[in-house]
């Protein structure tokens, strides 16, 4: 079975600090950031720069293209993409992250999620149920869990697409006239590939990424949403991606209450902090208060 939604649907964790579980619980929004402002940039920026170098080098997919009388077609395609996404799309693509959270395992949340991104252990950790979500093909949004791989790994990855890649052209016999489709198919291929990667390094943290593509976005359903945000390196652009229905993306009973499974506040919150937390949600989103819960990891930060 696919671990990828919709055959997987894993209740998912995203850590961060009790300010933003705030923001959420009141605004009932979900921030997506750019991933080119993310602390993993680099990632990103391998698999396309990578990609686009191992294309271009690629001799039998450069003599097959030739053999089809398409290759400067395909190269000219290929350079266009990635350039329309660099002046088009690349601000306006959005990315979520959570960590797979087992019920069990993962009762009190894990100790390396709550040092790297839930603030040291003073912040909190929201569950989503992704059983609660209706998928729509047509949604811009993708949701998948992220490869971890050694940069080598991912190299040899992107070579054996290509040798596909290549195969298929000669099946298809390919020509300059629909060549640029199959150059945009490719495209799209290796930028989704270098947002659902990682540095194996990272294996730990289970990630699951939530990314908006615009490109996706056909009729701009979203650009009402995209805002910024301005932070210690100065200003960033967001997706404030309410979480109510909204025609054509989602159910018609999407929401913040159904999508929400619990609650976890940080194992560093003293007993003061803990009753204030309570009530903060039993006066701002009553529904939620029953679904709290402390994390008892005896975790003191040094």
């Amino acid at each position: 079975m696919s671990k990828h939604l919709p055959q997987k649907r894993p209740l998912l964790a995203h850590y961060t600090s009790v300010d933003n579980l705030r923001n959420i619980v009141v605004g009932e929004e979900l921030w997506l950031s750019n991933p080119l402002s993310m602390n993993d940039y680099e990632e990103l920026y391998f698999g396309l720069q990578h990609g686009l170098q191992a294309i271009h080098a690629h001799k039998e997919l450069a003599q097959t293209c030739e053999a089809l009388h398409c290759y400067n077609e395909f190269t000219s395609a290929l350079d266009a993409c990635s350039r329309r996404f660099d002046s088009e799309h690349a601000l306006d693509t959005y990315v979520a992250c959570f960590s797979e959270h087992d019920p069990i395992r993962d009762a009190d949340g894990r100790l390396s999620m709550w040092r790297g991104y839930g603030g040291n252990g003073s912040g909190a950790a929201i569950i989503i149920d992704t059983a609660q979500l209706n998928m729509n093909e047509l949604s811009p949004f993708v949701i998948a869990p992220v490869e971890y791989m050694s940069r080598e790994a991912r190299l040899a990855w992107i070579n054996q697409r290509l040798d596909l890649f290549t195969t298929t052209l000669q099946q298809l016999q390919i020509n300059k006239d629909n060549v640029g489709l199959a150059a945009a198919a490719l495209f799209q291929r290796l930028l989704q590939a270098s947002l659902f990667s990682k540095h194996h390094g990272f294996a730990e943290e289970q990630e699951w990424r939530v990314v908006y593509f615009p490109d996706r976005d056909h009729e701009m359903v979203l650009k009402s949403m995209f805002s910024y945000w301005i932070g210690p390196g100065g200003v960033q652009p967001k997706l404030k991606f309410r979480l109510a229905p909204l025609t054509g993306i989602t159910a018609p009973d999407f929401g913040l209450d159904r999508l929400l499974h619990s609650i976890i506040l940080g194992p560093t919150h003293n007993p003061l902090s803990r009753r204030a937390t309570l009530r903060m949600l039993e006066l701002e989103r009553p529904s939620l208060a029953n679904r709290l819960r402390v994390s008892s990891t005896p975790f003191r930060p040094t």
